[in-house]
């Protein structure tokens, strides 16, 4: 799903289970067609929630780029009403590929509460 030029991506949150979904996943950039950026919002976010961090991973996994897919992330106002703000991208690097990243959610303390490694996938333009 795409708006404002942003692949958006709606991070689920089950703190019982202590799990994330990330809907789409993996989900999809093109830099040259558009989307060239995602923005991860945050609908039902429980208020024991207190910061969502989104990481890049980097590893030997020969799947993955060993880099992040985009020069700069930042915040911006909720689309879904959450008490956080979504998270955006920018500087998408422009490289054919997947890219593995962890979204973790933690507390006021810094606990962590639930967290997942989904994936993205970075291309110029959509295949025929």
């Amino acid at each position: 799903m795409t708006k404002n030029g942003y692949a958006i991506v709606k991070v689920k949150v089950d703190l019982a289970r202590k799990t994330v979904t990330c809907d789409p996943d993996p989900f999809k950039c093109y830099w040259e067609a558009g989307p060239a950026n995602v923005r991860w919002t945050f609908p039902d976010l429980p208020r024991e929630v207190a910061a969502v961090l989104i990481e890049w991973q980097r590893g030997n996994d020969p799947k993955y780029k060993n880099k992040p897919m985009f020069h700069a992330q930042g915040v911006a106002a909720s689309l879904s009403g959450s008490h956080l703000g979504d998270i955006v991208t920018a500087g998408n690097v422009r490289e054919r590929g997947k890219f593995k990243y962890a979204v973790t959610c933690v507390d006021g303390q810094g606990n962590v509460l639930a967290s997942a490694d989904p994936e993205g996938d970075n291309d110029d333009i959509p295949k025929p």
